[in-house]
């Protein structure tokens, strides 16, 4: 069992520090593993969205999550057409929970050229800034909210039957990334708004992600009233 456990941890160190997870891990309540689980495209992980995750956490400043977190923190990354881009950034440290909420801007990488190979998403570099930070009995009422939509347990957009999954690229996307001591895990969804009257997963993000905007008086990512009557 030890050498099990050894070859299961030199694998996971050997897959972050090369940037590309090679596999999924499922959940486990065995403390003595951590557990790292990113999504799937096609059948295998999506390596492109990982490196793209880590390029923009590393450019804005942000903690990366892959290798856990030693408490519990819940980051939400919102792209949405006419809105803009978002992090939500939900974390307990010494039994407090805070949440630090920002905007993201994008500006060109005029140190590129086309003859460096760039990755897309390596063309324009991200900044933010921090609109709000808020700690206290007002986060704590909105965590037990969202951990009764299942926050940390809501499936990927592959792993739900009949989901339509399309390019990304020019759509919605809402990406949720959680770590803990033991546990790294993301999932993401495309055009949640469009899935809602559909599947129940669906409906529990659109809904965290209204909790989160009427909490904080964020502008709305989309209208909620408009999305809750379609199906209807």
């Amino acid at each position: 069992m030890k050498l099990i456990l050894l070859i299961i941890s030199v694998s996971y160190i050997v897959s972050c520090e090369n940037h590309t997870p090679s596999k999924r891990n499922d959940i486990s309540d065995n403390a003595n593993i951590f557990k790292f689980q990113i999504p799937n495209r096609n059948g295998a992980v999506d390596s492109i969205l990982y490196n793209k995750m880590k390029f923009r956490t590393n450019q804005l400043g942000f903690v990366p999550l892959y290798k856990g977190f030693d408490s519990i923190q819940i980051r939400i990354w919102s792209s949405v057409a006419g809105i803009g881009d978002r992090v939500v950034v939900l974390e307990n440290a010494k039994t407090e929970w805070r949440v630090e909420i920002s905007e993201i801007q994008y500006s060109p990488n005029h140190s590129l050229k086309k003859t460096d190979k760039p990755e897309y998403w390596e063309w324009y570099l991200p900044s933010r800034e921090i609109t709000n930070k808020i700690s206290g009995n007002q986060v704590n009422e909105l965590i037990s909210k969202l951990f009764a939509l299942n926050i940390m347990h809501l499936p990927d957009e592959n792993e739900i039957s009949g989901y339509e999954v399309t390019d990304a690229s020019h759509d919605d996307v809402i990406f949720v990334e959680i770590a803990t001591k033991n546990l790294y895990r993301a999932y993401r969804y495309t055009n949640p708004e469009i899935g809602f009257s559909k599947h129940l997963e669906v409906r529990s993000i659109v809904e965290i992600l209204k909790l989160i905007d009427e909490e904080f008086k964020l502008k709305r990512l989309w209208d909620y009233d408009a999305i809750s009557s379609v199906g209807n």
